[in-house]
């Protein structure tokens, strides 16, 4: 059960899904849909317009149809006996009374919600190229349209044709479709927000520059992959609205930074669960080796993996072989072992009573769980939602935000989780107090405060009525002639003057309680028995 939880939490890491603008429509397929969203207002014209580019070869002759239409009338178009599709006229069909002229595509014109456009063209040798059918479908309202374009006799089809055609889909908004233009906006705010957490860290980071734990050099390094990412992904899809020009080298730059992304996520998040710079001063036995070179896999496999949504059209058994499984073993590993680690480091802190560092990894687990919740009820709700995908209308009611639950929503998520974490390791003038730079060993001994000046040098954390104090052993020193001898009666009485307790009976300790230890230090640490 739990390795279906992580599956479901971490689910939004993968790599998001561009869609083609420009739909490329090879005619040696029988036949032919092209769907999009079109939104319109006052500012701008919208259509729709078709293309067709020169083929390697020349010499025939073929009769092709095109038509345009609003998804609503797909079925006012053609006529199915049989389970196929008959959109020409034939004798047979007039014969039925379905139709009234050979040759004229069929369109149920009672039944039509909006215009449709339609045209049959000829293709032959003396066809200059770029030819365009002089297919324009002015569009008056905001829907989602389709076009149809394939010979319209299949006994003129010649498979050894190559004749390609670009659909092309103009909104009042500009050249993206429909479904995608509100991608500009949403990119363009989580720049904005990533800008601005990227802006706060560094600021802390600078003000606490002498503090900052490996860990949190890491998480520099997430946000500004992150930050990078957002910022190209707003600016192919506003640069492709104003141009029409699908840039492949801003598109492939942005899913390379998104895999890095998410590699370095799944590292961090995995060394941050195994206490890494809280817990322990660094991963014995080569695991951070390991733990790194895990990512590094994740990450080709995460590059292979976006490639694998461009360029696929049909999923196959060989396609989830070869694009899907790689990236799918290695987040099955990232997951199984952050949730090992998390529980394992909370159970030490458990043990060693490390009550500040223990609620870090607790509240660590109640935001993954936050987002478990999240995953869960999104993917339930959905389920039942998109079980009606494939119906027409469902088409309509939806089209315009299906981007969001595609390609939003894990974004969304995942600056939710990442937010929530960075904000419990940001840099802090507290950090060595939580750094293990400031602990003997990874097993922390708690040592009584009263005992310790009694009987022995303090030699790690001192604890008294739930306060910790940490030493710096780095600058300990050693020469023994350095050492100055004082009694125990002198420890106690430096003790009382430097450090302030409440009585019992008083509500709560002085708020942010400060022990000058500066000063004194190199006493109390290099204290030998008397």
């Amino acid at each position: 059960m739990k390795r279906k939880y992580l599956f479901i939490l971490l689910i939004c890491l993968l790599p998001s899904v561009v869609f083609s603008i420009t739909e490329q429509l090879n005619c040696k397929k029988n036949d032919f849909y092209s769907q999009y969203g079109v939104i319109v207002n006052e500012k701008k014209n919208a259509y729709i317009s078709i293309e067709i580019t020169k083929p390697e070869k020349t010499d025939y002759n073929i009769t092709m149809m095109a038509i345009a239409f609003n998804i609503l009338d797909l079925d006012n178009i053609g006529y199915i006996h049989r389970n196929e599709k008959y959109l020409l006229c034939s004798n047979a069909l007039i014969n039925d009374g379905t139709c009234e002229k050979e040759g004229e595509i069929i369109i149920n014109k009672k039944e039509l919600k909006n215009k449709v456009l339609s045209k049959l063209f000829t293709i032959t040798d003396k066809t200059n190229y770029p030819y365009s059918t002089d297919l324009k479908y002015e569009i008056e309202e905001t829907g989602f349209y389709s076009v149809i374009l394939k010979p319209a006799y299949n006994f003129e089809y010649d498979k050894s044709y190559d004749l390609i055609s670009n659909v092309e889909w103009h909104s009042s908004t500009g050249e993206l479709p429909g479904s995608d233009y509100p991608k500009i906006k949403f990119y363009k705010i989580l720049a904005i927000v990533y800008i601005i957490v990227f802006v706060l860290w560094s600021l802390k980071a600078l003000k606490y520059r002498k503090d900052i734990l490996q860990i949190q050099h890491y998480i520099t390094g997430i946000i500004i992959i992150v930050t990078s990412e957002m910022i190209i992904r707003f600016f192919y899809y506003n640069h492709y609205n104003n141009t029409n020009k699908n840039s492949k080298f801003f598109l492939m730059l942005a899913e390379v930074l998104n895999a890095g992304g998410n590699s370095l996520t799944f590292l961090v998040l995995l060394i941050v669960c195994m206490g890494y710079n809280v817990v322990k001063q660094s991963l014995s036995g080569g695991t951070m080796k390991v733990v790194q070179l895990l990512a590094l896999f994740h990450f080709i496999f995460g590059i292979i993996y976006s490639i694998g949504l461009m360029i696929v059209s049909k999923v196959s058994g060989l396609v989830v072989l070869f694009f899907v499984l790689p990236i799918s073993i290695t987040i099955t590993i990232f997951y199984i072992w952050i949730l090992a680690a998390l529980n394992n480091s909370i159970k030490n802190l458990k043990t060693s009573h490390q009550d500040a560092k223990l609620n870090m990894f607790l509240n660590l687990r109640k935001i993954l769980i936050i987002c478990i919740i999240f995953i869960l009820i999104f993917f339930i709700t959905n389920s039942f939602n998109f079980m009606d995908s494939q119906d027409i209308q469902w088409i309509v009611n939806h089209w315009s935000t299906r981007w969001f639950w595609i390609d939003g929503f894990s974004n969304v998520l995942y600056l939710f989780g990442f937010l929530s974490i960075i904000f419990l390791w940001r840099p802090t003038a507290n950090n060595k107090r939580y750094g293990i730079d400031q602990l003997p060993s990874n097993d922390v001994e708690e040592i009584d405060l009263e005992e310790s000046f009694i009987n022995k040098s303090s030699n790690g954390i001192i604890k008294k009525d739930d306060i910790n104090v940490g030493f710096d052993f780095n600058n300990v020193s050693e020469n023994k002639d350095e050492i100055n001898q004082e009694s125990d009666d002198d420890i106690q009485n430096w003790a009382e003057d430097n450090i302030e307790i409440k009585d019992e009976n008083d509500s709560e300790l002085y708020e942010n309680l400060e022990i000058h230890v500066a000063d004194e230090e190199e006493k109390l640490i290099n204290l030998d028995n008397p």
